[in-house]
């Protein structure tokens, strides 16, 4: 019995390899770093598209208060001057300088917010390529890291059998206890005994329990719950 769920501990541990090795196969990292790349520029163009929307509110908003002061001035400079005082004149002056200043203030905002928008364009277009490409090299990683896969899928699937084929030979309470083990991500389940103590967790075996081992073959380790077995 020993000898049968040892046999399917080394073909545990194998399926464990090959599925460690295709996880951190050069395949599978480039998928990762892919996908990561695809999400960023995803992240970036819905960001940039934001930051777009609101460049053109603010610009919207400039070329309105650019045409009223530009409604204003013409309707001051269209105004008769004859009808007007020369108080009422220099009030007008004063005030048509003060829009055009303000003309000029909100031309240089104008400017300075439409570069802003062309920066943001071109920045959206790089991106958007970025993604495009991203997404090509990932479909391109993904169908390698697929053909690895299935490769190794052959493999996994004879070692998977053979495992079934033991479990009919092995007691069900022992099976049941390495399931549930496995369970609890605890590999190896069978230990040797080293030195009288577990030979993961190092915790000594009462002398009942030595006696338990020499008996049954097989015992629990009383602190990690692994089955500690003498080697022969």
């Amino acid at each position: 019995m020993l000898k049968e769920i040892l046999l399917y501990q080394q073909k545990d541990a194998a399926l464990v390899k090959i599925n460690k090795e295709l996880q951190n196969s050069k395949e599978k990292n480039e998928v990762n770093k892919l996908v990561e790349q695809v999400k960023q520029a995803q992240n970036k163009l819905v960001s940039l598209e934001n930051q777009a929307s609101q460049l053109i509110a603010e610009f919207e908003r400039l070329k309105v208060s650019f045409q009223q002061k530009s409604n204003l001035i013409n309707n001051l400079k269209k105004a008769d001057i004859n009808t007007k005082s020369s108080t009422q004149l220099r009030e007008d002056e004063t005030e048509i300088k003060k829009e055009i200043s303000g003309l000029l203030t909100l031309s240089k905002e104008i400017k300075n917010l439409s570069n802003k928008i062309n920066q943001t364009v071109t920045a959206f277009d790089k991106t958007k390529t970025y993604g495009v490409e991203s997404k090509t090299k990932y479909k391109a990683s993904l169908n390698k890291f697929n053909e690895l896969e299935q490769k190794e899928n052959s493999e996994r699937q004879k070692i998977l059998l053979e495992m079934e084929e033991l479990k009919k030979t092995i007691n069900p309470s022992i099976m049941k206890k390495y399931l549930e083990l496995r369970d609890d991500h605890k590999f190896p389940i069978l230990v040797p005994l080293t030195n009288n103590c577990c030979a993961i967790c190092s915790t000594p075996l009462a002398n009942a329990r030595l006696d338990l081992l020499n008996k049954d073959g097989i015992v629990e380790c009383e602190n990690c719950h692994r089955i500690i077995y003498q080697k022969k």
